[in-house]
């Protein structure tokens, strides 16, 4: 003998769950492949471990003895001057270079007061003397961010409304797709992502102004 249960023995709220459930089923595949693409593209990016290069620190400049972190100062320091030091812009490259693969590295983030600092990926061939500009025409894919505001280096630049400044950027770059994307470390969200066709090698590139603030890699 068979059991009909009548549509109005049915809870509403039993209706609302099954639909729900419904509706997360039908996007479950296409949340499988995403997770597949971003572990697959986590899997063949390389975490590097970069370090601040002396020899191309703005006098403006104190890099501490690990060359892992970078602060602003007042007093400029006497340090020699060369071609591959930057002397327009209180920046500074990481190193090593790359001129292929995939690449990812880490930044965290202090500002002081009025201060700001700039992250991204810099050509091997980008002005250091005199003023410069910091945008990808000019060889800077970055993201500049100070406690007002955060843009990113296209030409004209673009703002990015985030709704507070990241303590941590991730930087990963493709070089053979050239793309530059930047990411908020804590949440994993991507800040900006920048098109690019590269030739010759890129480096990490980092700026960082005002007294108290100061850019520490990790790993």
């Amino acid at each position: 003998m068979k059991t009909f249960v009548s549509p109005e023995a049915i809870s509403p709220d039993l209706v609302k769950k099954i639909r729900g459930l419904h509706r997360k089923i039908l996007t479950l595949p296409e949340m499988m492949r995403t997770f597949s693409e971003n572990l697959v593209h986590h899997l063949e990016t390389d975490s590097v471990v970069i370090t601040l290069d002396p020899q191309t620190a703005s006098r403006s400049l104190v890099l501490s003895e690990d060359r892992k972190s970078v602060r602003y100062t007042r007093q400029k320091e006497h340090l020699p001057d060369g071609p591959l030091r930057f002397d327009g812009l209180p920046a500074v490259l990481g190193s090593p270079g790359f001129s292929s693969g995939r690449r990812r590295w880490q930044v965290e983030v202090q500002l002081g007061d009025g201060g700001g600092c700039t992250v991204g990926v810099a050509a091997e061939g980008v002005r250091r003397k005199g003023e410069m500009g910091l945008s990808a025409e000019e060889g800077v894919w970055a993201v500049i961010m100070s406690h007002q505001q955060c843009w990113a280096s296209t030409s004209p630049g673009t703002d990015l409304p985030l709704s507070e400044i990241p303590r941590g950027v991730g930087v990963a770059l493709d070089y053979e797709a050239g793309r530059v994307t930047l990411l908020n470390t804590e949440t994993q969200a991507p800040i900006f992502t920048f098109a690019a066709s590269f030739s010759g090698k890129v480096f990490p590139f980092f700026a960082v102004w005002k007294k108290g603030s100061c850019l520490t890699l990790k790993g």
